[in-house]
């Protein structure tokens, strides 16, 4: 039972010691992956910094691609492409897929801002071709461009429905400006005129032929 305790114990001890060659191992590797995802967000930003303060002037080069071929060992095509990822992409993003490179993390520039992370969490990067991310970004971007499409035609039906709802209310409002102005009326005094006695009339009318009548007679005396 000694025995078999001495060599548990032993076994014990020795995998004691591999799991921590291990773990010793694991630690490096991931403080070199970190390490790699900073330096290529550090080769980014200072590639930028190279650029805009053209202190690339001062090393004897007149423009940053001769500086960046010559010097930095960096094809200039290449050298745009960092700071291009620098300037589009968050450091965190960037180091977070430095180990997909840049090649890879340029594509992601042609994602949406706001969709960026959420494709890159969704995605192994690393994993995939560039062709296969090319490929996913056209089709997300195709479905961006049709749900933009639906949110302008949603907008103007929008606002075609607020134009007719305010027409609609400026026309209850002037019918309802009108009702009151016909209530307004109907309360109004009307002066009618008094309907002419019949019996007067003929009266008058009367009158009027005796004295035509009368008139005619004395002209007649007179001129005899």
């Amino acid at each position: 039972m000694r025995g078999k305790e001495r060599t548990t114990g032993k076994g014990f001890c020795v995998l004691s010691a591999v799991w921590q060659e291990a773990m010793q191992l694991h630690s490096n590797i991931m403080a070199a992956r970190g390490a790699a995802a900073s330096a290529l967000v550090d080769s980014c930003r200072m590639l930028k910094e190279m650029r805009d303060k053209k202190l690339y002037t001062a090393l004897g080069f007149e423009d940053f691609g001769a500086y960046a071929e010559q010097m930095a060992g960096i094809k200039q095509r290449q050298a745009y492409n960092y700071i291009k990822v620098y300037e589009q992409l968050s450091p965190k993003l960037i180091a977070e897929n430095a180990q997909a490179g840049v090649t890879k993390l340029l594509l992601l520039t042609q994602v949406s801002e706001l969709d960026r992370d959420e494709f890159a969490a969704e995605h192994d990067l690393d994993g995939m071709s560039v062709k296969e991310i090319e490929a996913l970004i056209k089709e997300k971007n195709g479905m961006h461009e049709q749900l933009s499409m639906l949110e302008n035609d949603l907008n103007a039906a929008d606002a075609a429905r607020e134009k007719a709802d305010a027409e609609a209310e400026r026309l209850r409002e002037e019918a309802e400006e009108l009702r009151k102005r016909i209530e307004e009326i109907r309360r109004e005094p009307v002066d009618v005129p008094p309907v002419p006695d019949e019996n007067a009339i003929r009266e008058s009318v009367r009158r009027e032929l005796e004295a035509e009548h009368k008139a005619a007679l004395e002209a007649e005396r007179v001129n005899s």
